[in-house]
């Protein structure tokens, strides 16, 4: 049995951050910052003196939109496509970004993905193109970088627009890679950089890049008031999960675990999954969304370096005291943030609430999806979805706390099954056979 700690520094810790998120991401904009952007409702620069300074950090002129998925929405509109044309698309993403595709008459196909370093299969995605397929949207996942370099040889190879979703990796550094077609950028509520909502597009082609934001200019605006109110509603949200009261307030809503986790997940979708999907998407930004996204992207905080000490730090106690390697999704890859901790680890309802009451956040459900169809099945995404835990590893978090954790979890559970640590390690050379080939 589990000795209890009488008092965790970790669970007394009474900052800003939001813990209690999916993947137990805590939002990273203060109280302090959303008060203030309530007097901007007041004045403040016109909506496209906004967008240019903001297309200044990527050092030519963007598109911004309500979220990354408006963002992608009006790229379609504007590149125009032919009906039925294929897309292939990294196995494990945001169910929206599907429909988007779907909504436009294009077909996603997917393509597995390698759980060591996160880059997808391109020894499968050769023997999924066929005639009508036209480009590729490559997503970097829980904070891990991709090497690019073998997506873009191989785009460049079959004549395909790459198409670059960058919403997971983006820390106040990474802007894009050049070759790409097309990056997209997301400031949601659980972002690194958040304003609560904004999404980003660059666009290779001016051509293209001009058509958006033309669109732009026939959809209907967000009011500011929707926004304040979304400021607000975070803003309660924060001080209702904060690390003192989130147990009790948890035990006053009904139902089992994983239906508290399935709601906590609805309140920070940046659009209805309903019948609302494609009018919440097709929205301007408000000015208020504008001037706050400006005042992130243009005025950003230091990239926190502690935060990949922390998961380094997690993931080399969890290889040594655990045997689990990778310990973590996107070990390998060429750079990893940690912006989430995805650890291989077998999860259970027992060793969920177990490592809850013992104060920390855990929770193995994400709005990620595997992408997957009869003709076209994607094995290594199932398995490292079914085999990831998000632990909590944040900036603030004491170095021992971090290693009570992996404690906890060397009594609390077993390594990941022999099968599983095999099938992981045999698709760690997916994109070596890439570039090799």
């Amino acid at each position: 049995m589990v000795s209890r700690s009488t008092k965790s520094p970790y669970r007394s810790d009474r900052s800003t951050w939001l813990k209690p998120l999916w993947p137990r991401k805590p939002i990273e904009i203060s109280r302090w910052d959303m008060l203030r952007v309530i007097p901007r409702l007041l004045g403040g620069k016109l909506r496209g003196a906004c967008e240019e300074s903001i297309g200044e950090f990527w050092g030519r002129p963007v598109c911004v939109g309500l979220s990354e998925r408006s963002c992608f929405d009006r790229f379609l509109g504007a590149l125009r496509l032919p009906q039925g044309s294929e897309v292939l698309v990294s196995a494990i993403n945001i169910d929206g970004m599907r429909r988007i595709l779907e909504e436009h008459g294009l077909v996603p196909v997917p393509v597995d993905i390698c759980p060591a370093n996160l880059e997808v299969d391109l020894v499968q995605g050769r023997e999924r193109i066929s005639s009508k397929t036209r480009a590729v949207l490559f997503a970097h996942l829980f904070g891990a970088r991709s090497n690019m370099a073998a997506i873009v040889d191989f785009c460049q190879s079959y004549d395909l627009q790459l198409w670059e979703d960058c919403a997971q990796v983006f820390d106040g550094e990474y802007r894009w890679d050049e070759r790409a077609d097309l990056r997209l950028f997301s400031f949601g509520p659980i972002k690194t950089f958040s304003a609560l909502g904004g999404g980003v597009a660059v666009c290779k082609d001016p051509a293209v890049q001009k058509r958006i934001r033309d669109s732009a200019k026939q959809l209907p605006r967000q009011h500011n008031y929707q926004y304040a109110a979304r400021v607000a509603k975070y803003f309660s949200i924060q001080a209702v999960t904060s690390p003192s009261v989130y147990r009790w307030v948890m035990r006053l809503i009904p139902g089992t675990r994983d239906q508290r986790d399935a709601w906590l997940v609805s309140l920070f979708r940046n659009t209805s999954q309903q019948d609302r999907f494609f009018r919440s998407v097709r929205r301007q930004p408000s000015m208020l969304l504008l001037q706050t996204l400006e005042r992130r992207i243009v005025g950003r905080l230091d990239v926190e370096p502690e935060r990949d000490q922390r998961g380094k730090l997690l993931a080399a106690m969890l290889s040594l005291r655990l045997s689990i390697r990778p310990s973590v999704a996107g070990q390998s890859a060429e750079k990893h943030r940690y912006w989430v901790f995805p650890a291989f680890i077998e999860s259970s309802q027992t060793l969920l609430n177990s490592l809850e009451n013992e104060g920390f956040d855990v929770t193995s459900r994400c709005q990620l999806s595997v992408l997957e169809t009869p003709d076209y099945p994607t094995p290594a995404a199932g398995l490292l979805r079914n085999s990831i835990v998000f632990l909590p590893c944040y900036t603030g978090m004491p170095e021992d706390e971090l290693r009570r954790l992996v404690e906890l979890l060397v009594l609390l559970t077993d390594v990941a099954p022999a099968e599983e640590n095999r099938r992981i390690e045999e698709n760690s050379n997916f994109s070596q056979i890439a570039v090799s080939r």
